[in-house]
């Protein structure tokens, strides 16, 4: 491998130095190969990096070889004319106070810009925290082509690019004492996300494109959430949010406007095999972007917490708060997304949120728990759950009883089946939260519920440890603490059942704190 990056090293420098010398192996090829060989030898290729980046963002700030011309009014809208022998796209398209135009473009120059940026994205992850000290350059240079005009592919690859190298960057500034590297996340969350989701706008019916700017999007904001939590201030602030979720919501409303209209194709028309295959998949496609920008709003919220309710006042509740119960909207996914964002806002937002938007949730959660998509009976019983720990008792108070025994039933499974063995183990476990925070901890609003407290605790404790979501995990598993501590769970006949559970919590959650309950429950 060094003799093989020794001897790229060595072509990319007589390259820049004689400029017209001969290429036997092109740079994008180069680069490819360069990337590869790092996602092989990881920390050994450090010292090439400060050598092969330099090339790749001088690739990427190449001027695009462009001639425009005046164009026959008849080519306009005609497809892309391709010269392969010279390398050139020729294209006659009406320009805003330019009239019709005939644009000549350099293919080759656009495939080396999205080679670079491929190159870039496989040593980002290939290097995760080593890249940190060339985030800065790359961001810069990649921004600008987010909304690169003349190629959808290269927009493609630098949203892929952005997404490991912004990861590279949050993960750097905790880890580095160099000033310059520190606001990295800061400066450039907002122009990446806005950059990404103002395109998105923009682009013209090319679904796959479309599902690869929002996957890069969602992984963006996640980074910057998670990079928030780890006690740094936030990478974007309230209006920056405001503007980011309104241009994301417009995005979400447009990709509705859609499905609804292919769902009333499948629905009215005498549709062949063929046509049903590609609205499904188009269905498909659509469904994954609304997970998406849906996520992207989420991990928002998560991140502003309290600051984020007048976003979800003036955005989220006019535009999500009508299609939240099935007599509203037909769209399971788009209810779907409705029910977790006002989990979310329930849970992480704040008492006074929890209280004002709970309303909605409860009529929403208590029709979807029984919903045939999966999807949202699983975020239904994850909304109980929020709804029994941060809003007011009464509102779930008219349901306790029957929702208790649903939840009981659903639950049953994880105490008769091993886990390996439960088609729908996210359910199941959402499932027994929500049980347990309505009637078993100090804090739960329906300890009293007729059902039988044993039965429930037996339950409970034949489903630990929960894996599937870790947060509700750790608030579980700290209950069962308490539960063991305060004599809740009869030692003695639980007591070989109580340290396998206490075994493989302390194995699969290594937090200090969660280690100190299980000591102490222990000593107990």
């Amino acid at each position: 491998a060094n003799y093989f990056m020794n001897l790229i090293l060595s072509m990319l420098t007589r390259r820049a130095a004689a400029s017209d010398a001969p290429m036997m192996i092109p740079d994008d090829q180069l680069m490819t190969a360069s990337a590869r060989i790092a996602s092989v030898i990881k920390d050994d290729y450090i010292p090439f990096l400060p050598k092969i980046v330099p090339h790749l963002i001088v690739t990427l700030k190449e001027a695009d070889d462009i001639t425009i011309t005046d164009g026959d009014p008849n080519s306009t809208g005609q497809e892309t004319e391709c010269d392969e022998d010279n390398g050139t796209r020729t294209v006659t398209v009406a320009l805003p106070g330019m009239g019709v135009k005939k644009v000549v473009i350099n293919s080759i120059r656009m495939q080396e810009k999205c080679q670079a940026a491929r190159a870039i994205n496989e040593h980002a992850r290939s290097m995760g925290l080593a890249f940190g000290p060339y985030t800065d350059e790359c961001i810069a240079a990649l921004l600008p082509l987010l909304r690169y005009q003349y190629s959808a592919e290269v927009r493609c690859a630098v949203a892929q690019a952005l997404d490991p190298v912004f990861e590279s960057a949050c993960e750097y500034s905790v880890n580095t004492t160099h000033l310059s590297n520190l606001s990295v996340p800061q400066t450039f969350f907002p122009p990446i996300v806005m950059g990404i989701s103002e395109q998105l706008l923009e682009e013209e019916n090319d679904d796959e494109i479309t599902l690869a700017l929002s996957e890069a999007m969602s992984n963006i904001t996640y980074y910057a959430f998670i990079h928030t939590k780890t006690g740094t201030r936030s990478c974007m602030t309230c209006i920056e949010a405001k503007q980011f979720v309104s241009t994301v919501v417009k995005v979400y409303e447009t990709c509705l406007k859609r499905r609804k209209h292919i769902m009333q194709k499948m629905l009215t028309e005498n549709l062949d095999t063929d046509q049903i295959v590609e609205h499904s998949h188009f269905m498909d496609i659509q469904s994954e972007i609304l997970t998406c920008l849906v996520d992207c709003i989420g991990y928002t919220l998560k991140t502003l917490k309290e600051l984020f309710v007048p976003i979800f006042e003036d955005l989220i509740v006019p535009s999500f708060g009508h299609i939240l119960n099935s007599s509203d909207s037909v769209d399971t996914k788009a209810r779907f997304g409705a029910i977790c964002l006002f989990d979310d806002c329930v849970e992480h937002c704040g008492q006074f949120a929890a209280a004002k938007y709970g309303q909605l949730l409860v009529s929403a959660v208590t029709e979807g728990i029984t919903d045939r998509d999966l999807g949202i009976r699983e975020a239904s019983v994850y909304g109980i759950a929020q709804l029994a720990r941060h809003a007011p008792p009464s509102y779930l108070e008219p349901y306790a009883g029957n929702l208790v025994q649903y939840l009981s039933d659903i639950a049953k499974e994880g105490a008769e089946k091993a886990k390996e063995d439960i088609e729908h183990i996210r359910l199941v476990e959402n499932s027994v939260s929500a049980l347990a925070t309505m009637t078993l901890f100090e804090s739960s609003p329906f300890s009293e519920i007729s059902i039988s407290r044993k039965e429930i605790m037996s339950i409970f404790l034949a489903n630990l440890p929960l894996k599937e979501d870790c947060d509700e995990a750790k608030i579980n598993h700290k209950g069962f603490c308490d539960l063991v501590e305060s004599g809740e769970v009869n030692v003695e006949e639980s007591l070989v059942r109580i340290m396998e559970i206490i075994g493989e919590i302390a194995d699969a959650f290594k937090l200090k704190s969660l280690r100190k309950k299980l000591m102490d429950a222990l000593l107990v």
